[in-house]
């Protein structure tokens, strides 16, 4: 096999061992704290989860073979689990209600 190949293919299998498993793994997507996904949904142009945020997780999801349901399944729990943490820290972050 040539090198060319087979850094390619190093590369790609360290990227989604370390990066992409985010949104193919299910005990990764169980303790991942989404906190770059939630960056993204706070900018202006970015701030669609259905647009390119679930096609990177649709395109990481077709590159392991994985099925179209297992697919779209995926693609849910990131979108309402990275949509759920955004939520809390903005509750965090909210000051306090104060009654007049």
């Amino acid at each position: 096999m040539p090198l060319v190949v087979k850094t390619r293919e190093l590369l790609s299998d360290a990227f989604h061992s370390r990066l992409f498993s985010r949104y193919t793994d299910r005990e990764v997507m169980r303790t991942c704290s989404y906190v770059w996904e939630m960056q993204m949904l706070l900018h202006p142009n970015l701030k669609q989860p259905d647009g390119a945020f679930m096609e990177m997780v649709k395109t990481c999801g077709k590159l392991r073979r994985l099925d179209d349901d297992v697919i779209r399944r995926n693609q849910s729990v990131v979108k309402s689990t990275v949509k759920q943490k955004l939520r809390s820290i903005m509750r965090d972050l909210a000051p306090p209600c104060t009654e007049q």
